[in-house]
């Protein structure tokens, strides 16, 4: 199926400086969230979140398997199956995430979480999935050398994170309250980024069960090498709420 062509590919240094606004937005905002969430939540508060959200990335991390980084070599190399390509990603990661997300509520029981914790785990869950899968659109616009549709929408999430989370806190919400602004942002971003990802190549959902596999076999590789590079932080967290409960997270360093 033809695809809509919305602007010519930018030059090297265009997209270099695209994808660098894009991230400074996206820590500026991260930076304003956990700035504000230590602020104004209590200590074991903010140790709740602080692992919750140690949890939930950790889990997440393993659904990215490299992915993107296969996805967008397989469609520069053969634009004709690009469609196929990116409906395979977005299946592969859906049930890696789906796995996850299983592992993630039989840990959070054994663990004791219950209530409100269970909640709030499941929140930043969700949160991690829609950044997860808003990674898989961006991935498009890098396949298609066209990054400069990263920074608006980054902007855009990140002053409605931003905006969200301040009114959570504002409130009196909490920890459920922070994460559930998170979260919207996010959803907000997700649906942003596929729109226009979609109007450049409009993912094909066709069974395919050998390229299925090989994009799994393919991307694993990958996957797991950064997975294992993956900084330290969430493992101390992680050992923080087993040793001293979810609260004494807030005492030790926050989430990157």
């Amino acid at each position: 199926m033809p695809q809509q062509s919305l602007s010519p590919p930018r030059s090297l240094l265009g997209n270099f400086l695209a994808l660098a606004t894009s991230r400074g937005v996206q820590t500026v905002s991260g930076f304003f969230v956990l700035l504000a969430a230590a602020r104004v939540l209590p200590v074991e508060d903010f140790g709740r979140y602080a692992a919750v959200s140690a949890l939930a990335g950790a889990v997440t991390a393993l659904t990215y398997f490299g992915i993107q980084q296969v996805m967008i070599r397989e469609m520069v190399c053969d634009r004709a199956t690009a469609a196929a390509v990116v409906g395979r990603a977005v299946l592969l990661r859906g049930a890696l995430a789906l796995a996850a997300g299983l592992g993630l509520a039989v840990a959070g029981f054994f663990s004791g979480y219950a209530g409100s914790m269970f909640l709030a785990l499941g929140l930043a869950f969700g949160l991690e999935v829609c950044r997860s899968f808003s990674m898989l659109g961006c991935a498009v616009f890098q396949a298609h050398e066209r990054m400069g549709y990263e920074p608006p929408l980054s902007v855009v999430s990140g002053l409605a994170s931003m905006a969200l989370v301040g009114l959570a806190l504002w409130l009196g919400y909490g920890v459920i309250g922070v994460l559930a602004g998170l979260l919207l942002a996010a959803l907000l971003h997700l649906a942003l980024v596929w729109r226009v990802a979609g109007r450049l190549t409009r993912p094909s959902f066709a069974p395919d069960w050998p390229a299925m596999r090989a994009l799994f076999l393919a991307s694993s590789v990958v996957g797991l090498g950064v997975f294992f590079q993956q900084k330290p932080v969430p493992g101390r967290h992680v050992v923080a709420v087993v040793v001293v409960g979810a609260g004494g997270g807030g005492r030790f360093p926050g989430p990157a």
